[in-house]
This record gives C-alpha cells, structure tokens and sequence, in this order.
C-alpha cells in the first residue's frame, strides 16, 4: 500500500481498462457482469478477479478509484501469505524436524514469487551501478527487466521482445491485470492440490479424498473465471498428484478422486462459460485443420488453444 501510495494513477498502460472492468464489476445488479464498452452486453473476458474487487469496493463503501489501488495491495498482500503458507506446509511435511526450516521457506517462497524476477535489474546495476540508477524506470531496468527474450520469424519480419513480465514487476508499474488478480487462487489451488497428494499417499477416507478433489474443482472453476491461462498449469498438477495416488490407492479410486474433480470443476464452470466465447483459436481449424473438429472438444479446442509459429527462444535466452 505504501508503494501504491506514491503512485497511485489509474492511467495509461491497461489502467483505463481494469478501470472499467472493476467499475462495471461496482455497479453490475446481477452475473455476468455487464460490458463497459456494450451496453447490454456480458463481458466477454475473465472477470472473476474484478467481480471479488467489486464486491470488497462495496463491502467497505470504497470508491472504484481507491479500491484500485488496494486491490493491486490486497492481491499482493493475499499471494504473500498464501505463497509463504503453502511453502511452510510443505516443508513441516517434507523437511527434516530443525524447527527453522517451515518459516525460512515461507519467508523464501514469498520472496521469490512476489519479490525477485529475472536478473536482468541485477546484472545491471553490477556493471554499472550509477547510471543504472540515474535512469527512468521506463527507459532502465524497471520495463527492460521483462522484455529480455527476443523470438525471429514474425509473418512482418525482424524481431521481437516477448513479454517476460514477473509479479514484483506488476506491482511496481500498478496494471491490475486478470492474472495478477487470480495470483492469490493459483497459489491457492497449488496447495489444495498438494494436500490431496498428501491425502492420497496416507490413504485417508474417501469421503476425505472426495471433499479434497471438490474443492480442487471449484478452485478451478473459480481460475477459469479469473484468468483462463492458469488451466493447463492447475490441470497438469493435479494428473500430477492423481499419478501418485495411484501408487498408493491404485486406479480406481485415484480415478474416482479425479472425476469428483472435474464434475467440480464443470459444475463451477459453467455459468461463466455460457457467456464466454473466447476470442483467439486456431487458425484454419476444421476438417483440415490442426485440430479435427470430430475430435471429443474438438471444436472447443480449436477456438482455445494457439500454437506458436515463429522461432523459439535460444537456450541463453
């Protein structure tokens, strides 16, 4: 909040956008929320994260302008203690018994996911540390630190920076983004799901097991509405931690832990997806296509998921 203090401005970069959406999320009487920029319209975007601001703008009686800025405080504020807390459980699961161990990986895991990024604001200020200092963040190391990867190979030709941008950089530049909103339920759901391995791996009840993968699901759902791109990431965990349960449970009941989780996860889904249509896909999808239509979801694939075209990124990069 300090931080936000000294630069408190929603405008330019995306503000003016996630400006709308969290007014729109204040005033909305109803879900969907409705579109700041078409009237009578739903949003056609993620805006779950926008939709739980709203509702502790109008909790607290906050202004859309001031619940802005705390938001961006809140989230940061959220994530610390979830990253912190998950990191602690892991370790007083996982650790030797020195009773140090679980707060120095909470304060560490805080500091990595919402203190540190890429390396680049170091070496800079190693190899020249005045002249590193004395310029803009614009110009220096605040918006060059995430755009050090360049890709070749664009239809247009010649090359391009590729957005490499980290939590400590969004707080510093102040964009409350959908994926900075949803920071909070990924780290959240990282440690439901590390919960239901250790769940798993003890063999507790099913009733136990069951209630651990619905949550699992609703966590899910709740991302899906909040920044979809989060999915694949949450998904591949939780096979993760359905594989090791097999070990333990075999492929019954691992399976059904894994239903349980997406019946959750569809149930909580779909009241955002019947008003989502989402606006990227694959180009010239179809019978021809990279993704066969006739394919189970292979329509819904098709209008979902991207593939990148150009030259992939060198391993120095």
């Amino acid at each position: 909040a300090l931080v936000r203090g000294y630069n408190p401005d929603a405008q330019a970069t995306e503000k003016p956008m996630e400006i709308a959406f969290l007014n729109a999320s204040i005033v909305t009487d109803g879900l969907p929320v409705t579109d700041p920029w078409f009237a009578g319209e739903p949003i056609n975007y993620y805006y779950f994260g926008y939709f739980v601001a709203g509702l502790l703008s109008n909790l607290t009686s906050t202004p859309a302008g001031v619940a802005f800025t705390l938001g961006l405080a809140t989230t940061f504020a959220l994530a610390t203690v979830a990253a912190a807390g998950v990191a602690v459980n892991l370790a007083e699961r996982l650790s030797a018994p020195q009773r140090w161990v679980p707060p120095a990986a909470g304060i560490f895991a805080g500091f990595l996911l919402m203190f540190s990024g890429t390396l680049y604001s170091a070496w800079e200020l190693l190899k020249a540390p005045s002249e590193t200092l004395e310029q803009s963040w614009w110009q220096g190391i605040g918006w060059s630190a995430s755009r050090v990867i360049e890709d070749t190979g664009f239809p247009d030709g010649g090359p391009r920076t590729v957005i490499s941008e980290f939590p400590a950089f969004t707080w510093v530049l102040g964009d409350l983004h959908p994926h900075v909103l949803a920071y909070p339920w990924l780290i959240a759901a990282i440690g439901l799901i590390a919960n239901l391995a250790f769940v798993m791996g003890c063999r507790q009840s099913l009733r136990t097991m069951t209630s651990a993968g619905a949550l699992i699901g609703l966590v899910i759902a709740a991302l899906y509405a909040a920044n979809t791109w989060d999915i694949p990431v949450v998904a591949l965990l939780a096979l993760v931690a359905l594989a090791f349960g097999v070990q333990t449970l075999g492929w019954t009941r691992s399976a059904l832990v894994g239903a349980v989780i997406v019946t959750a996860a569809v149930i909580g889904l779909v009241p955002f997806s019947l008003h989502y249509a989402p606006p990227a896909g694959v180009a010239g999808a179809g019978e021809n296509g990279v993704i066969p239509t006739w394919l189970p979801l292979g329509g819904w694939l098709s209008e979902t998921i991207g593939f990148v075209t150009w030259d992939r990124s060198s391993l120095g990069e």
